[in-house]
């Protein structure tokens, strides 16, 4: 392939600083435009009161981006997608990517289907690794069936917009010597077709789940609502975030925000607790590239125990204090 690959990045900021996610989606970007002397161009939808200049341009120029578009949400409705599909579409005229990455969270897998409709272009969803061929050509690897298999795609259209699963690339490293340009997309008012009549927001509290060194996540298996009681315990005396199961998101014991799995969300911790969790693919698949994992379960057989470096058979209401008493000497 002769022609320039460029690729485009679409981060919803939230106050003044970069998540780890939209660092990532970086660096997938930088990865496909290095392939053959690309641009990576990052478009940054920013609150109205944030000063473009001194607080993101310069982070998203040293973590590889040649160029940051800006878009202020002051006049982007935020339950109605129809702004935002029109200045992410206004940005891919002027980048022309082979490739639109977001992260794979409420707002990308929202919006991506959106901007993949109005450009007319393939979209891969969940994606967790890209390569590509001898010639040059892209590939997208995403797990599918629960987790037991994965699926290679290459794109036909000349672009693609993919959702990236969190903590599966790494942001690169910090390049203060880097040059970008720095501009402004105007946003076109629309006449909103959503009305918000309430919004609730669940309260943040500790570290977030995604960016947790330590996880604790509880399945099935602790019986219930004052299970995780405990688990918070082990959770907070370490540093760490909650985490849980399907089955106990589903049963109303914890909430959805708090689910790991093919259909929650993916962690990469240091250490990741998973009790009472039989173990199935699908949650696998979002803790499974944890550096260790320790299993506590009554059920030996539960396919856990294969993913775990540390498994314990046993009563977790007696496993899990004796373990907080412990830590609480040492840390």
């Amino acid at each position: 392939m002769s022609e320039r690959i460029n690729s485009l990045v679409v981060i919803d900021v939230h106050g003044s600083e970069c998540s780890l996610s939209d660092l990532e989606c970086l660096s997938a970007a930088f990865t496909v435009a290095a392939q053959n002397d690309g641009q990576v161009a990052v478009l940054a939808l920013i609150d109205p009161e944030i000063d473009v200049d001194l607080n993101i341009a310069p982070m998203l120029i040293s973590k590889g981006a040649d160029k940051v578009f800006w878009a202020s949400k002051e006049n982007l409705a935020e339950h109605d997608l129809g702004s935002y599909v029109q200045v992410v579409s206004e940005a891919i005229e002027k980048v022309e990517p082979k490739a639109v990455f977001l992260t794979h969270n409420n707002f990308g897998a929202d919006l991506a289907p959106r901007v993949a409709f109005r450009s007319r272009s393939a979209m891969v969803t969940s994606t967790q690794a890209v390569s590509f061929e001898d010639k040059g050509e892209m590939l997208l690897t995403r797990v599918c069936y629960g987790g037991r298999a994965e699926q290679v795609i290459k794109p036909a259209t000349p672009t693609v917009v993919v959702t990236l699963r969190e903590k599966v690339f790494e942001p690169l490293e910090d390049n203060e010597e880097r040059i970008g340009e720095v501009s402004e997309l105007g946003v076109q008012t629309l006449s909103p077709r959503v009305e918000l009549l309430e919004q609730n927001r669940e309260e943040q509290k500790g570290v977030r789940l995604e960016n947790a060194n330590v996880v604790v996540s509880g399945g099935r298996g602790v019986g219930g609502p004052d299970g995780f009681e405990q688990l918070k315990e082990l959770a907070e005396c370490l540093n760490g975030a909650l985490g849980a199961s399907r089955v106990a998101c589903d049963l109303g014991w914890v909430p959805h925000s708090w689910q790991v799995g093919l259909s929650g969300k993916t962690v990469s911790p240091d250490l990741y607790f998973a009790v009472g969790i039989s173990g199935a693919s699908h949650h696998l698949a979002g803790c499974g590239s944890a550096k260790m994992i320790v299993a506590i379960n009554t059920d030996q057989d539960a396919p856990i125990f294969s993913a775990a470096k540390y498994g314990v058979v046993g009563d977790y209401s007696e496993l899990v204090p004796a373990l907080v008493a412990e830590f609480k000497k040492i840390v």
